[in-house]
């Protein structure tokens, strides 16, 4: 059992997502090109490619939206690049085709700027999401991603 216990996998696929986004919205934003953004904000989109199957919700949302849906927190509560929600929901069943549409979503970014400064990290992302996409494990956890969900909660 990993150092998350039962909610070992969801914290570990919790935690890709959450780099990638932090990747995407903060440190690299010129990865995501306007037609990206209005996917990612799209809920149709998101289920349909990011396989996002939770009550037609998008990835994005924005602040002023806040993020919580009827009285339930649906994004976490980070506002990513001062502006936008994640969201949270991600049906466990689905985890591994979840990572596989992510990472196929991410390699197209990386195929479409090979040579952009945030290449690397988006490639260290896509990895992960593929490691975790071909996991057999329900517990598995990328460590890489553990240390850096752990320094992002309590720092």
């Amino acid at each position: 059992m990993s150092e998350w216990g039962v909610h070992g996998a969801r914290a570990a696929f919790q935690g890709i997502v959450e780099g990638l986004m932090r990747t995407l919205l903060e440190h690299h934003p010129t990865i995501l090109e306007e037609t990206d953004m209005s996917n990612l904000m799209d809920a149709g989109y998101c289920k349909d490619v990011l396989e996002l199957n939770i009550a037609n919700f998008a990835l994005l949302r924005h602040r002023q939206q806040g993020h919580m849906i009827q009285g339930h927190a649906r994004y976490w509560k980070h506002v990513y690049a001062g502006e936008f929600y994640v969201c949270s929901q991600w049906w466990k069943d689905h985890h591994r085709s979840n990572a596989a549409a992510l990472s196929r979503f991410a390699s197209s970014l990386a195929g479409r700027q090979p040579e952009h400064p945030g290449a690397p990290e988006l490639l260290r992302h896509i990895e992960s999401l593929e490691r975790y996409a071909a996991s057999e494990d329900p517990s598995f956890t990328d460590e890489r991603q553990v240390h850096l969900l752990g320094a992002a909660r309590h720092g």
